[in-house]
C-alpha cells in the first residue's frame, strides 16, 4: 500500500514536471517572440519616410545656422572694436591735419561728420567683402554637395541686404568715441601737434 502510494505521487510528480517544463518553453517562445516584437516597433519608430527625413534634416540645418548667426554676431562685435581703434588711431595720427580742416572753417560738426562717414565706408566696404566671400563659399559648398542633398539654391538677397545695413550701422557705433575725439581737438594745439 504505502509503496504503491509513492510510486502514484511520485508518477504525479513527474508529469506535473513535464507540464510544468511544457508551460516554461512556451513562455519563453512567448518571451522570445515578444521581445522580437519590441524590436521590430522600435526598428519601426526610427524609420522616416522621405518627407520626415528631409524635415529632420532641415531642423540640423537650421540649428548649425542657428549657430553661425551667432559668430556672425560675435564677429560684427569684434568688428566694431577694430574699426574703433582704426580711426582711434587714425585721429591721433592726422591731429595736425584735422588741426589744420578746423582753422580753416570746418565745424566740430563737419569733422565729426567725415570721421562717421570714414567708419560707414569701412564698414560697407568690409560687409561688402564678408557678404560676397560668404557667397561665393557657399556656392562652392552647394558645387560640392551632391544634387540629390541640395537641389534648390536661394540666395537670400533680403538677409544680405540686411547684413550689410547692420554693418554700416555699427560703423557709425564704431565712430562714436573717435568722431569726439576728433571734434574736441583744440585748433591751436592741434596744428602745432607734431
Amino acid at each position: 500500500g504505502r509503496i504503491q502510494q509513492l510510486r502514484e505521487r511520485i508518477s504525479q510528480a513527474d508529469k506535473r514536471c513535464a507540464e510544468l517544463k511544457t508551460e516554461l518553453t512556451e513562455l519563453e517562445n512567448v518571451r522570445a517572440e515578444l521581445t522580437k516584437t519590441e524590436r521590430a516597433v522600435r526598428h519601426e519608430q526610427t524609420l522616416e519616410d522621405r518627407t520626415e527625413f528631409k524635415e529632420t534634416q532641415e531642423a540640423q540645418l537650421d540649428q548649425l545656422l542657428s549657430i553661425i548667426q551667432v559668430f556672425l554676431g560675435l564677429s560684427l562685435f569684434i568688428a566694431v572694436l577694430g574699426i574703433t581703434n582704426t580711426l582711434a588711431l587714425s585721429v591721433y595720427e592726422r591731429t595736425r591735419e584735422l588741426g589744420l580742416l578746423r582753422a580753416i572753417g570746418m565745424t566740430r560738426r563737419q569733422l565729426r561728420r567725415m570721421v562717421r562717414w570714414e567708419a560707414v565706408i569701412i564698414a560697407l566696404f568690409g560687409g561688402l567683402l564678408g557678404v560676397g566671400m560668404g557667397v561665393l563659399f557657399g556656392l562652392a559648398v552647394i558645387a560640392a554637395i551632391p544634387e540629390t542633398f541640395v537641389d534648390i539654391v536661394s540666395i537670400p538677397y533680403s538677409s544680405l541686404l540686411g547684413y550689410l545695413v547692420v554693418s554700416g550701422l555699427f560703423g557709425m557705433l564704431a565712430a562714436i568715441l573717435p568722431a569726439r575725439r576728433a571734434a574736441r581737438l583744440n585748433v591751436l594745439d592741434a596744428i602745432s601737434y607734431e
